[in-house]
């Protein structure tokens, strides 16, 4: 995939590129009283530019660029594929086990793999033995800089056997980021921050502001082979402060406004050829 362009909603489009997201919203010019595009980062992309520590350039180190950037590829299409699943779960739907699914990167869909399954699996185990209250899910939405898509506020318990914190408040607002990783980098901690200060019409769930202004921030890992459930769940800091200083680094080498990725075309072929072969 160049470049990818997907409605997400009414007046919000979001545009990927190899290098690049963003988030377009259609304003009102106060001037010239027509609309316009103001384009937004995502909050993945900003995050991706706080530093990963040593352990990853360790390991980045032990491989080619090359390999970096198939392993970081293959990961992106069953993170898609996996997240796509888990929304139709929320929804009640059963899920074949030769479910095709897309593939945003080919843009052709395709049966899942044995490790996707497994993810698929350990989230419905994580929604049978805990039994959240789904609220909304894949919520996008601006902060005063960014953008982005939250994947799941649910309404859920606090307790201490899910190792998140002490108490049993049933009416506990999590929200929630799906991760089909082995492991928890800063960049996702930062990441999920930015979801907790965008603009959510926190009331249209349901949800009291005294209830709002407690929410807790969460990453829920997904074929997870660490332990013997398939799954973690862990109680995020947030540390909106450090995604904003990601965006300063962002930033200053980010300059531009809006997509700079050039445009491609869907076919490719020689004007000059193609006419000489009419004539």
């Amino acid at each position: 995939m160049l470049k990818e362009i997907k409605k997400i909603k009414r007046g919000v489009t979001r545009i990927t590129s190899l290098n690049e997201r963003w988030y377009a919203r259609t304003v009102l010019n106060k001037k010239t009283g027509l609309r316009e595009y103001v384009y937004y980062p995502s909050s993945t992309w900003i995050s991706g530019y706080y530093p990963k520590g040593v352990h990853f350039y360790k390991w980045l180190a032990g491989k080619g660029w090359s390999e970096v950037e198939a392993v970081k590829q293959a990961a992106a299409d069953k993170g898609s594929r996996v997240h796509y699943a888990c929304e139709d779960l929320d929804k009640g739907k059963e899920i074949k086990i030769n479910e095709r699914y897309l593939n945003p990167r080919t843009g052709e869909k395709e049966e899942l793999s044995k490790e996707e399954v497994d993810c698929i699996l350990s989230y419905r185990d994580f929604l049978d033995e805990t039994k959240p209250i789904l609220l909304a899910q894949e919520i996008t939405s601006f902060g005063d800089f960014y953008a982005g898509t939250a994947d799941k506020i649910f309404r859920m318990p606090a307790r201490q056997s899910f190792g998140i914190g002490e108490g049993n408040n049933p009416r506990q607002i999590w929200i929630v980021d799906l991760k089909t990783s082995q492991s928890i980098w800063p960049e996702h901690e930062l990441q999920i921050s930015s979801y907790s200060h965008m603009e959510i019409d926190y009331k249209k769930l349901g949800i009291a502001k005294k209830e709002w202004s407690k929410r807790k921030l969460a990453i829920l890992q997904i074929g997870y082979k660490k332990n013997r459930k398939g799954y973690k769940f862990t109680e995020v800091e947030d540390k909106y402060h450090l995604f904003k200083n990601a965006y300063k680094i962002w930033k200053n080498e980010n300059p531009a406004i809006k997509p700079k990725e050039r445009d491609y075309p869907e076919i490719i072929f020689s004007k000059f050829r193609k006419e000489q072969k009419i004539n």
